[in-house]
């Protein structure tokens, strides 16, 4: 970093959406070596938490720039990545004008720059000539009808330098094109800024570009720009072409993809000499390696844009040296913006080859060896086809040597649940089975089949559990319909789901079934079932009490995993975490703490800081430090969690949970007060009431408006018992007496309540006789009635 105007350090981050404002933070934090001074058991995880806290400790000013954050409504969450404090500075840019006008920021208009500034620009790329007057004013109306903008100022630029012409000689012609490109724009076309003079003067600019390309590889040129503007602002990989290009037979491929290969074979300098062209046009941004950290002292888009077309020049026969999977390229907000201008309405075939494209790519792809930057990437990219609504997600493609039949969005969906995106797979899988439903596509369909078992593993990755169980239970309904493999992730998720609600006795002989199953799909996919199998066996063993068991099961899913799957696959550090488990369970303490903590570094820097294992792992650190009364190390470990969990998986059980253990950690410090209030958000969360009171159940609506949420039924539980024992600490007997008020039976979850350890059942048994002599206050028989009642009811529990 280099100091600039007194700054230790100044930072862009692409804040156009919350995946480009993600990327960019991991790549700074990854930039940055991170000594924390104060006392932080995180201070060497890649979170921007752990960022925000550094730069909190800095002496010197630093500053932050937030740039192109031109949709707040969508990415309404901006401030969550602020640091709370320090002497930094923020700067956010934005094209949307209401943005910041309620907030107490200062607000400033960026001016166009200065006709001098715009001229120096201009003719700087013109060989440095002694300019007459008629060509400095030539250059002045130039710079003026491109709107001072430095981009298209640049690209003018490059244009003359490079066809040796006068700025005179470019006007004329300039002048001639654009009759001709208004006269050709399609009618009914949108576009997302006001367009008017200096919008068409910009897509002038851009249209001779095309003009002037070369004549054996211009077709090609404008269908490949045209559809690469659908995937967004984020990298665009050579890979993805190449998948598609190798899943289209010659019957089928499009005839701008021929351009890329002949016959079968895919032609990867065809490829790199369109991006040189291309990229000396201005017209892509070309990444020979990998990018950098997002601008360290540099803006990411025009400093990088001019060095491309001017510092380093490409010759249109100079071979680019590629990064490991292809060359790299993306484009400028308004190139996207021009490109789709061009087509006439609707749009939805340009969007759905660029959706068959991305699914081509995924469909060939093992996305564990995918790096962390690419699978970012493609969550932007997926954004931006549900964003434009594209139809043709929920349909099957055409493509050679895949599954033809598998809808992108289930393509999709797997990839995101795989990297922890809950919503967003979530999302697409539900909207995916209503249009199955609409098109009346019956339940046993085997593809409907398998789109229920991944949603169900999506809710069930994100602690919906009961929910989770509907979509399992369903497709083993249908299990003669389905083959081995779909049986076998039906039945691990239903173990899963009743492993997780404490019935282990039922959770035991399904995960046994799925092993048998797993054992005789092993050579087809690695291994991959066989070790989620036997992990969740040796869970249940451990849950059982059955240690010895349970390290032999996961000894042997550790060894499976690393030799078929590899040493950085999520379910080798599955078995990474059951390890740690089991050394907790036999006291040894530290190395179960150092276990979690490896896995968490290899978790993030493989899977990113916000994966499900990642904060799983968090958790269970946190768990570490309360049992060793650390509590502010345990509190910084769950919040850890909390603000990971919330950015991509919303609301969810999980981190209800981790709002009651935080509540535990007050309590162990005996401020009950702040318990109090954790343990009621909980609640809350599960319910949408603050609580229960006498009075409140008179009203008609409190069952209906208060149920429990689906899934939400063991978070609930824990709040619940919480809360009880919070209460009965502190002798608050009446508002115990509101938890159990006859009508809190009717939502009560009792089936998971039977479901846990005896030791709550005989407390809450206990807590209720204790009610009732407080309530009948000394009438004998109503407080035998009560005790009697509630007994059996315990006794049966147990049973």
């Amino acid at each position: 970093m280099r100091d600039r105007a007194g700054c230790r350090g100044i930072f862009w981050i692409n804040a156009l959406s919350e995946e480009t404002t993600i990327r960019s933070l991991q790549q700074i934090a990854e930039k940055i070596s991170i000594e924390s001074q104060s006392r932080n058991p995180l201070s060497k995880s890649l979170s921007w938490n752990t960022l925000a806290a550094e730069l909190s400790t800095w002496t010197d000013p630093w500053l932050l720039v937030f740039d192109n954050h031109d949709d707040p409504v969508r990415f309404h969450n901006l401030a969550s990545f602020f640091p709370l404090h320090g002497k930094g500075s923020i700067i956010i840019t934005t094209r949307h004008e209401p943005f910041g006008q309620a907030s107490s920021w200062e607000r400033m208009e960026v001016p166009d720059m200065t006709e001098e500034e715009a001229l120096s620009l201009l003719v700087g790329r013109v060989s440095g000539k002694n300019l007459s007057e008629t060509e400095v004013a030539a250059g002045k109306q130039i710079v003026n009808m491109l709107g001072y903008l430095p981009m298209a100022i640049n690209q003018a630029g490059w244009h003359i330098s490079n066809h040796r012409l006068g700025l005179h000689d470019y006007l004329l012609i300039f002048n001639e094109r654009k009759k001709e490109v208004i006269g050709e724009t399609p009618t009914g076309t949108t576009w997302s800024y006001e367009r008017g003079e200096k919008e068409e003067n910009w897509h002038t600019t851009y249209e001779y570009s095309l003009e002037i390309l070369d004549k054996g590889i211009k077709d090609a040129a404008i269908s490949f720009l045209t559809l690469s503007a659908f995937f967004g602002e984020a990298t665009i990989l050579e890979d993805y072409f190449k998948a598609y290009y190798s899943a289209k037979d010659s019957n089928t491929r499009p005839g701008w993809l021929s351009y890329f290969g002949s016959s079968d074979a895919w032609d990867l300098l065809a490829f790199r000499k369109l991006i040189v062209h291309l990229g000396n046009q201005g017209l892509v941004q070309v990444r020979k390696e990998v990018p950098p950290a997002s601008g360290i002292d540099n803006h990411p888009v025009v400093s990088r844009d001019v060095q491309i077309r001017s510092n380093v020049h490409l010759q249109s026969d100079q071979y680019i040296q590629p990064p490991l999977n292809g060359v790299h390229y993306s484009l400028h907000l308004v190139i996207r913006e021009w490109l789709r201008f061009r087509l006439p309405p609707p749009l939805g075939d340009q969007a759905s080859e660029a959706v068959a494209v991305l699914a081509a790519f995924l469909q060939s792809t093992d996305i564990n060896k995918m790096s962390f930057q690419t699978r970012l990437d493609v969550i932007t990219h997926i954004n931006v086809f549900i964003k434009d609504k594209v139809t043709s997600l929920n349909h099957g493609f055409g493509l050679r040597g895949l599954d033809s039949d598998i809808p992108p969005a289930l393509l999709f969906a797997v990839f995101c649940r795989d990297f922890s995106h809950l919503l967003i797979a979530k999302n697409l899988l539900g909207d995916l089975l209503k249009a199955r439903e609409a098109a009346q596509v019956p339940d046993s369909d085997p593809r409907t089949v398998e789109i229920d078992i991944e949603l169900g593993q999506t809710l069930a990755d994100n602690a919906e559990h009961s929910v989770a169980e509907k979509h399992f239970d369903h497709a083993l309904e249908h299990s003669s319909n389905i083959g081995r493999r779909l049986k076998c992730r039906a039945l691990i998720g239903k173990a899963r789901v009743l492993e997780t609600e404490r019935d282990l006795q039922a959770a035991r002989p399904v995960v046994t079934e799925a092993l048998e199953l797993a054992e005789a799909e092993s050579n087809h996919d690695k291994g991959a079932l066989l070790v989620q199998a036997t992990l969740l066996l040796g869970t249940i063993q451990g849950e059982l009490g059955h240690l010895s068991v349970a390290k032999q099961l996961g000894d042997k899913a550790l060894e499976m995993a690393e030799e078929r799957l590899g040493p950085t696959h999520i379910y080798t550090l599955v078995a990474h975490t059951l390890n740690a488990n089991y050394l907790v369970a036999v006291g040894e303490i530290a190395e179960a703490n150092r276990t979690f903590k490896r896995t968490l570094e290899t978790l993030t820097k493989h899977h990113g800081q916000s994966h499900r294992l990642a904060l799983y792992t968090l958790v269970r650190l946190g768990q570490l430090y309360a049992q060793a009364n650390q509590l502010d190390d345990a509190r910084q470990y769950y919040q850890e969690a909390l603000s990971r969990g919330e950015v991509l998986m919303g609301h969810t059980p999980l981190l209800v949970d981790v709002t009651t253990f935080i509540g535990w950690t007050y309590v162990a410090e005996k401020k009950y007060v702040e318990a109090e209030t954790c343990f009621r958000e909980a609640w809350k969360q599960c319910t949408g009431k603050e609580g229960w009171d006498k009075d409140g159940w008179k009203r008609s609506d409190v069952l209906k408006d208060g149920a429990v949420k689906d899934g939400f039924e063991l978070a609930f539980l824990n709040a619940s018992w919480a809360l009880y024992l919070l209460y009965a600490t502190q002798r608050e007997f009446r508002k115990i007496v509101a938890f159990f008020h006859p009508a809190y039976g009717l939502i009560f979850p009792w089936k998971f309540m039977l479901r846990t350890n005896k030791f709550r059942i005989i407390s809450i048994t206990a807590g209720v006789l204790l009610f009732g002599y407080y309530i009948i206050r000394g009438h004998l028989l109503a407080t035998l009635i009560i005790c009697g009642t509630v007994g059996a009811i315990g006794t049966l529990a147990l049973r």
